[in-house]
């Protein structure tokens, strides 16, 4: 499968954090975005979907503490790093570091 647009990528990233974030603006959030490959077509959100490896953008827009995790353009979650620990803080880090985040599921692994 090819992946999507990246346009498309940030934009329904960004339109989900700023309708979320009262009074913020594009110039707000700092993005980070890389290609990553998901075991499904239900990307890092599980449930049903077909059993076919699937690239997608992961994007991470952050604000100050708050970073938002979308897979696809799609809000898989939302972390604030002083709310978790510094070993969550360390791995949540690092997996940006690597490209490779959690899934839904997995994201659990950062608290």
């Amino acid at each position: 499968m090819q992946l999507e647009s990246p346009f498309d990528a940030i934009h329904y990233s960004m339109l989900h954090a700023m309708n979320t974030n009262d009074k913020h603006y594009i110039h707000d959030f700092e993005v980070t975005m890389f290609a990553q490959t998901w075991g499904s077509t239900a990307l890092g959100f599980g449930g049903i979907g077909g059993a076919a490896m699937t690239p997608a953008y992961t994007v991470i827009l952050s604000r100050g503490n708050n970073y938002n995790v979308y897979f696809g353009g799609r809000h898989a979650y939302s972390i604030n790093v002083h709310e978790i620990s510094a070993e969550g803080r360390n791995k949540f880090f690092s997996d940006i570091s690597a490209q490779c985040m959690q899934n839904l599921r997995g994201r659990t692994n950062y608290n």
